[in-house]
């Protein structure tokens, strides 16, 4: 009996001594000097194991969000996270301690979808996170004709951008991060992007053919069915269906395939855009 209550105490103190990547091994306890870490993309984090001299190895479960050397600097590269795990000595009497690393972008906007009616400016808050010196922030334009970008001023590293409308479309905007050290630019990576709709507000429940087609580069045929051709390439798009009533009655709703829609007049159609969205079929 005396021997069973050995045991268990035995398997209780091992237990209670491995929590939360702790070992003891004599009077000491190996441990990592983290546990957890967040990083933004480019930064780098030095892992030390602590109660240990023994050879350690380090390995990452994804390389590609963080990696890690052979001495513990670990490197942030993408959004995501991973486990850095630390192999201290080898054989039978070899722990393993692990730390869980997040990965964040450098860049945060308050949307990355704009709908932009054509009789008024939008704008976002674009932050960047662990600011270096010399580092600003640049951006590009997909397609200038249906935007004109407007940089604000800087307030605790977010800068106010201004969106105003020139033309209906589509179009994206590129933010990256630039340094420029001793007359040289360079950009960094992970870059930010951001979807503007001009000719379509937000608050725009219902839409046309024309608009879905000139916002949103949407072809619509309405015969004997509603098609509707989106995430057209260049020998493919996809289609659905949609099956108009026998008998049309103007400003009723009707529904086919999750989408409804209803008849501005004989001539019009009007088509939801949350059920749209929903769908897939505008984003």
């Amino acid at each position: 009996m005396k021997k069973t209550i050995s045991i268990l105490l035995t398997i209780m103190l091992i237990s209670i001594f491995m929590t939360n990547n702790v070992y003891v091994q004599g009077a000491e306890q190996v441990k990592l000097n983290v546990n957890k870490k967040t990083l933004y993309i480019d930064s780098t984090y030095q892992l030390k194991v602590i109660g240990s001299t023994k050879k350690v190895m380090w390995r990452s479960s994804d390389s590609n969000v963080a990696s890690v050397t052979k001495n513990g600097k670990v490197t942030a590269k993408d959004q995501g996270s991973c486990t850095i795990t630390a192999t201290v000595g080898s054989g039978s009497g070899s722990i393993k301690l692990q730390c869980k690393i997040y990965v964040k972008s450098r860049l945060n906007a308050s949307s990355t979808l704009i709908y932009c009616p054509m009789d008024e400016f939008q704008e976002i808050q674009i932050t960047m996170k662990n600011p270096k010196k010399n580092e600003f922030l640049s951006y590009s334009i997909n397609s200038s004709s249906h935007v004109e970008i407007e940089l604000g001023e800087n307030r605790d590293n977010t800068t106010t951008v201004y969106i105003s409308p020139l033309s209906k479309g589509t179009t994206t905007i590129t933010f990256n991060i630039v340094s420029s050290e001793s007359n040289l630019s360079y950009t960094l990576s992970n870059p930010l992007e951001i979807t503007i709709c001009v000719g379509i507000s937000v608050m725009d429940e219902w839409i046309s053919k024309k608009t879905l087609n000139e916002v949103f580069d949407i072809y619509v045929i309405e015969g004997e069915y509603l098609e509707i051709m989106y995430e057209k390439g260049l020998y493919s798009a996809k289609s659905i269906n949609l099956t108009p009533p026998q008998e049309i009655e103007i400003g009723k709703e009707y529904k086919s395939k999750n989408i409804r829609f209803k008849y501005k007049s004989k001539n019009e159609i009007l088509y939801n855009v949350t059920d749209l969205r929903t769908e897939s079929i505008i984003k």
